[in-house]
């Protein structure tokens, strides 16, 4: 099942300081709002990397999360296309899947989480990633996000919320990632979700759905919120 990863471009950051510009596509759109317009021209993925990641099998889905970090300093990865490699227990590959990160900003590290159908029981996940564009950022905000609730669901559980927003700006669309962790930090299960609205210098609370029984109770829960394309249009 394709799905579209979550991230980050303050590079809104020239979105919420200059007036409306027209575009035809994400890409130009922030190229435009660039504090550095020209395109870099080594672009890589290798800047990538993958932090730590978890997922939960039922025997008939397979759902999955993941941090990634853009290790550069002032790079912002623009429609990033990740994909998922599933291995079985034989250590073959039985299942792949993919998605687009539609912002990477520079020293961020974003979540993802999703799910796929699978019969045969999985042993591990690979990731591998490919870098539309780059663009210069100068400037980057971070927003404010309480500790994450869960509650147990009979078909996983669901996560509430609260995201503070640091710009002077109405936003809208921002896409947002819960991932739970055991008493050693690591990965069990995750899920992701869109916070329709932010108010300006504002806070709203979001609720984030899991599905998947997580194989022990999630000692921590971590929020993760993101732009998306989607966002920077709202912005226009």
């Amino acid at each position: 099942m394709n799905w579209r990863g979550r991230s980050v471009l303050p590079l809104l950051i020239a979105v919420l300081l200059l007036p409306a510009l027209a575009c035809s596509s994400p890409s130009k759109r922030i190229e435009e709002l660039s504090t550095s317009p020209e395109p870099d021209p080594g672009i890589s993925a290798d800047a990538i990397h993958i932090r730590d990641s978890g997922f939960v099998w039922d025997g008939e889905t397979l759902s999955y999360a993941f941090t990634a970090e853009n290790t550069t300093a002032d790079k912002s990865m623009e429609e990033a296309v990740v994909q998922v490699n599933v291995f079985g227990m034989a250590d073959q590959p039985i299942a792949s899947d993919s998605g687009i990160i539609d912002f990477l900003l520079p020293g961020q590290v974003v979540a993802f989480a999703s799910h796929l159908t699978l019969k045969e029981e999985p042993k591990r996940l690979a990731f591998d990633f490919a870098v539309a564009d780059q663009t210069t950022v100068e400037e980057t905000r971070a927003f404010e996000v309480s500790p994450g609730k869960f509650e147990p669901t009979n078909y996983g559980g669901r996560v509430v919320a609260a995201i503070a927003n640091p710009y002077q700006r109405e936003l809208r669309r921002l896409n947002v990632v819960a991932v739970l962790r055991d008493q050693d930090g690591k990965i069990l299960n995750g899920g992701s979700g869109i916070l329709e609205l932010l108010p300006s210098k504002g806070e709203s609370t979001v609720t984030i759905d899991i599905l998947g029984v997580p194989p022990a109770e999630p000692a921590g829960v971590d929020v993760y919120t993101m732009f998306s394309a989607e966002t920077v249009f709202r912005l226009e």
